[in-house]
């Protein structure tokens, strides 16, 4: 081989094996080092990156649970939460409440019921007319029970607007009542958001960057999704990262995490959603003392009402209410986990008043239970709203006849101080109490008003009927209606005045010929005071059996004629009314209050709450959310 021909081989090896160092060097500088992705990757998914993303999640979802706990399970826009808040109104929707300095818009949980037709919030028809408690329940599942999908959770006081735990198409372990059909406005959904939306605003991965020679950063929004459990919450986020090493194409990777919150929420969600559905359904239910009977009360939760607590809110919205549950077995921020939730203010009712028939004979008194209660727990104040046995009766304008004294302690008359006070309020509150004798024999028209702590009340009309069995000749109501009410009431009346009903055979002893009596100068009302004859027969223990009244025989020289009298005549007066005040021309606050309880002092909601006096049989023509104001 020739010389030139050795030399072309060594220089073609040379670069041959130039070419073959220069193609490793470049294919080296090219892939990243295979020990570099493991490691990467390991810190992603169990190493020190891990652990600064699920700090992360953990301190986001801690900031979420305080928010939703806050104002009621609302997260708001302004606090990287998903509800606009620009679309709430104040008493609709939330209700202002400042705690340390701190202002919060704690949304409704518990509101009147809107979507029963049977619930009628006028007065007196309020909760359901003619209606008494014990039939409440049968009615509603009767008639409303299916009227939302959630209406059996609700009741005639009530109506549960808390925002749903879960959404109803995901798998979930939440009860029933506790999933919602609008996805977006769920607990777990606004958890979620405001995890998402916070997430990367905490993450820093470059300082990981640096140390493990690549860039990382997050791809895209992370994905985040819980379940809520009654002891415990489950986050789980799935990261899409990127891993870009110097000069070459980047590494997309999907890294799960999740964390683990030992925070009771569902639990303490059933718990507050199961006392708001016994509130709205039972009006005797008391949330501060009766919450440890729920089904769902664990050791450690706590509830606290706080009345009133919105001082700078107009009305009606300044008389509702927060309530707040607080959970020492679930720590947030290290504090107990706190769910605070408003309560509409609701009216106050009265069990169903029937008509009351009273003997005598077993009892000298009228003792009537008035089952008056306040969904709210707030204090109630009772009024006697008595018709009175007649102006003239009650010491008004017309005097007493000759020798008679006003009836006093016979209770008919709204003065009477051993029934009501100055203004009308029942001495015994809730008790209907008043001594009674023959003299109240008759039916009664009486009323009681009940009103709570903020002015919103209610009230009902009934008769009280007294008879006395032990009597021989009891009064008959034919001879009373016919007799004494069309023509002797007036006791400055002519006979002629009684002569229509003379002839009625409840009416009278013998026949009556009006012109003769006139003309033998004998009393004109002598055969026609078949009245007189009852109302002395009732009387007999002051009248000794004697005639007595206006226009008829004056008792003997040895009856009592005060007692008599008065006797006979509140029986001949049984039936009328007592003229009342007429509130309407009553133009002052003070001078309405002062004549109470004729009148009552009222502002309305329907007129921007500028009052003004009404009678108290005239309290059914106010609108919903009228108060009355008694100072």
């Amino acid at each position: 081989m020739k010389k030139s021909q050795i030399t072309m081989f060594v220089i073609l090896g040379m670069v041959l094996l130039i070419g073959f160092i220069i193609l490793t060097a470049i294919i080296r500088n090219t892939s990243p080092p295979k020990g570099n992705i493991q490691e990467i990757l390991k810190q992603l998914q169990t190493g020190s990156v891990k652990n600064h993303v699920t700090t992360c999640i953990l301190q986001t979802s801690m900031d979420g649970l305080e928010s939703l706990g806050a104002n009621g399970g609302v997260i708001y826009n302004f606090e990287a939460g998903t509800i606009p808040f620009e679309d709430k109104i104040l008493g609709r929707d939330y209700l202002n409440y400042t705690y340390l300095n701190k202002p919060y818009f704690v949304d409704y949980a518990l509101k009147r019921n809107t979507l029963c037709e049977n619930v009628s919030y006028k007065i007196p028809d309020y909760p359901c007319l003619d209606t008494p408690f014990n039939r409440l329940t049968f009615i509603y599942n009767e008639e409303c029970l299916f009227n939302s999908f959630y209406s059996a959770y609700d009741g005639f006081f009530g109506q549960n607007n808390m925002s749903k735990l879960c959404y109803i198409a995901r798998e979930s372990t939440c009860e029933g009542y506790a999933k919602g059909i609008e996805l977006a406005l769920t607990l777990q959904k606004q958890l979620e958001d405001y995890i998402a939306n916070t997430l990367p605003l905490c993450i820093d991965l470059s300082a990981f960057s640096s140390r493990l020679d690549a860039n990382i950063t997050v791809e895209a929004e992370p994905v985040v999704e819980s379940t809520i459990h009654n002891s415990d919450i489950l986050v789980v986020v799935k990261y899409p990262v990127k891993i870009n090493f110097k000069g070459q194409d980047p590494i997309t990777t999907v890294v799960d995490y999740q964390v683990n919150l030992n925070i009771r929420l569902g639990l303490m969600y059933n718990f507050i959603y199961n006392l708001y559905s016994r509130d709205s359904k039972n009006i005797d239910f008391n949330l501060n003392n009766e919450f440890i009977s729920s089904s769902f009360w664990r050791q450690g939760l706590e509830l606290k009402k706080i009345n009133n607590p919105c001082t700078t809110c107009p009305r009606p919205y300044y008389h509702d209410d927060i309530v707040e549950v607080l959970d020492r077995s679930s720590m947030v921020k290290g504090r107990p986990f706190l769910f605070r939730t408003a309560v509409e203010n609701r009216k106050p009712a009265l069990d169903k008043l029937e008509d009351v028939n009273i003997d005598l004979k077993n009892t000298n008194f009228v003792n009537i239970r008035l089952n008056g209660y306040d969904p709210d727990d707030t204090g109630l104040t009772y009024y006697f709203l008595s018709l009175g046995k007649g102006e003239v009766q009650c010491a008004g304008a017309g005097g007493l006849p000759a020798g008679a004294v006003p009836s006093g302690g016979t209770g008919w008359c709204e003065s009477d101080a051993r029934v009501s006070g100055e203004k009308g309020e029942l001495v015994h509150p809730g008790l209907l109490w008043m001594p009674i004798d023959r003299v109240d024999i008759g039916s009664h028209e009486v009323g009681v008003l009940v009103i709570d702590d903020s002015g919103l009340f209610d009230y009902q009309f009934f008769r009280i009927n007294i008879t006395d069995s032990s009597m021989n000749n009891p009064p008959s109501e034919q001879c009373i209606d016919e007799c004494i009410l069309e023509a002797c009431s007036d006791y400055a009346g002519e006979a002629d005045q009684c002569k229509a009903h003379c002839y009625h055979p409840s009416c009278q002893l013998e026949l009556c010929d009006v012109t003769s009596i006139k003309a033998s100068g004998k009393n004109p009302y002598k055969d026609c005071s078949m009245w007189c004859f009852h109302a002395a027969n009732a009387c007999n223990i002051w009248c000794d059996e004697h005639y007595v009244g206006p226009k008829c025989f004056p008792p003997g020289d040895n009856v009592n004629k005060k007692k008599c009298r008065q006797c006979a005549y509140g029986i001949m007066h049984s039936g009328e009314r007592e003229k009342h005040v007429d509130c309407s021309t009553i133009n002052s606050k003070a001078a309405c209050i002062n004549n109470m309880p004729n009148c009552f002092w009222v502002e309305e909601e329907h007129n921007n709450f500028v009052g003004a006096c009404f009678n108290d049989t005239s309290l059914n023509n106010t609108k919903f959310r009228a108060y009355i104001i008694t100072e």
